[in-house]
């Protein structure tokens, strides 16, 4: 059977609403009514009407609330999306205020007026952090995975507060970050015990996982940088290092090959396994040729310096005393690995149209690439060999040879389909942005040189502007014009101008870019009427804005003031009363303005002091242009 109990009581009556929220209805004082439950063991209060109380309400001091059924909460009050709206004792049913709770595996602190509180708090001395539900993050970072490094915090496992401390930590996900000493991620190289550690350098494209312990990679470094290009920030070129982090312990691996996705590197006592240059070198042993960025030659003829050599496709041990043929060439390689090929003084053929071919011993005609004689050269699956360019129809380039010896042609300008291209020591074109010989150069995503125009090494670093002649990167103020007639102006750090700018007592318009802002458009705006920051401008022939004069454009006319805006409304112009559409600032000739009084159809001036017939209607005007039906 239920219970009863009598109380007094000063209530505010309210509905409680989907989301917990309290009503505000004015407070009313209550008295003579009591406390009962039903079988289930839930209570309700009924008031001295026999009404049972819902919402929030004062009874004996203590701040209580009801559900729209009367049922009084006691535990967590939840919102419409189950998170935790406030807390009642389950006991007395009080609110519960300035404290902590923990309920279901998390902990909140209730605040002054019984919400969890969010964000950074300083509570009892300790800096702590509650996510955007009032959960308290312990063990984790403050934010979200995509918050900038030096924005985000790590709080203690246990006692929630932010730790200030430099050193190795694990998220909820087993994570690990080193934090520097004000909690906030490190992102980068760093040295931990004698050991090498990578932990994520930020990217903008994907920001997410910023700061975690990477294993199973490697990473190129630039001179002087701890962290790689990421992402749409330029081509690296000043390459000083490359590390592979081991995929169980995450340490760079030392003294020991890795096998990546273009073949084996060796890295070294350091951890590094970029060298000063190409060349052999004795490991365990064994002579293996390293490339200077530490890729290992394995299956491979190599010439350096006019000596050729074979390394063992396994172990990539140079060979010596034997005899191999590759790729239909045959070679003897002596006591000391140093290679020849086989004689064979009529390899050399040429057709009718003057095309070269290479037969080997067995009259077969070579193809691909091949070494002979001391020459890098090619011969195309028909036997052709190559002379010149070596691209597709596209205007892609593969590689160049020498147009008479048909040798492989490196760290040099070619030209091929209208474009250039330079080529680097491996025979391949560069691409993006390079210093070649003292200037500052580009070349775009298939290699071809920007020559006037504009090429931007990444989306998101700047655009800059290449000489049409020469290909340098212009770094000082002036306009520039493009291979497709569009004009530019640059600042005298070689950057785009954008939007109205005033150059030497002129004014002109350069385009802005669409939403995504690292589209930066730039060209001149010419021959046209433009609204820009709600006014308009003409801009001429040449960009300049017209200014301080009428101006005919089409078939209307326009006043341009002297900022170049144009003029609007009702104005008074040379002492003239004149009026100019404010939508399009064309004005108004031979028609009734929105003002209600009437131009003049040749001089545009406002009609006063006379009587006209216009379009059959006969009107009067007075002194002030206003207009009465005759």
């Amino acid at each position: 059977s239920g219970q009863t109990r009598e109380a007094v009581t000063t209530d505010r009556a309210a509905n409680e609403t989907a989301t917990a929220t309290a009503d505000t209805n004015s407070e009313t004082n209550v008295t003579g009514g009591q406390y009962y439950s039903d079988d289930q063991g839930n209570w309700y209060y009924k008031d001295s009407s026999g009404k049972n109380l819902v919402g929030e309400q004062t009874i004996d001091g203590q701040n209580v609330y009801f559900r729209s059924n009367g049922q009084q909460v006691k535990g967590p009050l939840l919102d419409r999306n189950n998170n935790l709206f406030r807390y009642y004792d389950v006991d007395t049913g009080q609110l519960w205020t300035n404290r902590y709770l923990e309920s279901q595996g998390n902990w909140y602190y209730l605040g002054k007026d019984g919400y969890p509180l969010t964000g950074e708090q300083t509570i009892n001395g300790q800096e702590v952090y509650f996510d955007y539900k009032g959960v308290q993050i312990k063990g984790d970072f403050s934010g979200e995975d995509y918050s900038y490094p030096d924005q985000t915090f790590y709080y203690d496992s246990n006692s929630g507060a932010r730790v200030r401390k430099e050193g190795l930590v694990q998220n909820k996900k087993g994570q690990t970050f080193y934090i520097k000493n004000d909690g906030s991620k490190f992102t980068g190289i760093r040295e931990i015990d004698g050991n090498i550690y990578y932990f994520k350098a930020r990217e903008a494209a994907s920001p997410v996982d910023t700061g975690v312990l990477q294993k199973g990679i490697s990473i190129l470094l630039e001179e002087g940088q701890n962290s790689p290009r990421t992402y749409g920030f330029g081509t690296p070129t000043n390459i000083t290092r490359r590390y592979y982090f081991d995929s169980v312990t995450g340490q760079a691996v030392k003294n020991r090959y890795v096998q990546e996705n273009d073949g084996w590197y060796y890295y070294g006592a350091d951890g590094n396994a970029i060298r000063p240059q190409d060349g052999e070198v004795n490991i365990d042993g064994q002579i293996v040729y390293l490339y200077a960025n530490g890729r290992q030659a394995k299956g491979e003829l190599v010439l350096d310096n006019g000596v050729l050599r074979y390394y063992d496709p396994n172990s990539g041990a140079r060979v010596s005393n034997t005899t191999l043929t590759i790729n239909g060439m045959t070679y003897r390689f002596d006591e000391n690995g140093v290679g020849m090929d086989a004689p064979n003084p009529n390899g050399y053929y040429s057709d009718d149209n003057g095309n070269w071919y290479y037969k080997n011993a067995n009259g077969d005609n070579l193809t691909g690439a091949q070494i002979i004689n001391g020459q890098k050269l090619f011969f195309r699956d028909n036997g052709q060999q190559v002379k010149g360019a070596y691209g597709d129809s596209y205007g892609d380039l593969y590689a160049f040879y020498d147009i008479n010896s048909g040798n492989l042609v490196t760290n040099r300008y070619v030209e091929y389909m209208g474009n250039w291209f330079y080529v680097g020591k491996d025979g391949k074109p560069v691409k993006g942005a390079r210093n070649i010989d003292g200037q500052d150069v580009f070349f775009n995503y298939r290699g071809v040189q920007a020559k006037g125009g504009f090429g931007q090494d990444g989306v998101y670093m700047p655009e800059y502007y290449y000489d049409k002649d020469n290909g340098r990167k212009v770094t000082k103020a002036g306009f520039v014009k493009d291979n497709r007639g569009l004009t530019y102006y640059l600042d005298e750090k070689g950057n785009k101008v954008l939007g109205l700018h005033e150059i030497n007592g002129d004014l002109y318009y350069f385009r802005r870019g669409g939403a995504y802002k690292y589209t930066q458009l730039g060209d001149m705006w010419q021959d046209s009427i433009n609204y820009i920051d709600g006014k308009i401008y003409y801009f001429g022939h040449d960009g300049r804005a017209i200014k301080n004069r009428f101006y005919q454009w089409g078939n209307y006319w326009y006043y341009f003031y002297a900022d170049g805006s144009a003029a609007t409304g009702a104005v008074q112009i040379n002492g003239q009363q004149l009026y100019f559409d404010k939508n399009h600032g064309r004005q108004v000739k031979g028609a009734f303005a929105p003002d209600g009084h009437y131009y003049d159809e040749n001089s545009g001036e406002l009609v006063t002091n006379q009587t006209r017939t216009i379009k059959g209607v006969t009107y009067h005007f007075d002194e002030n242009g206003n207009a009465t039906k005759v």
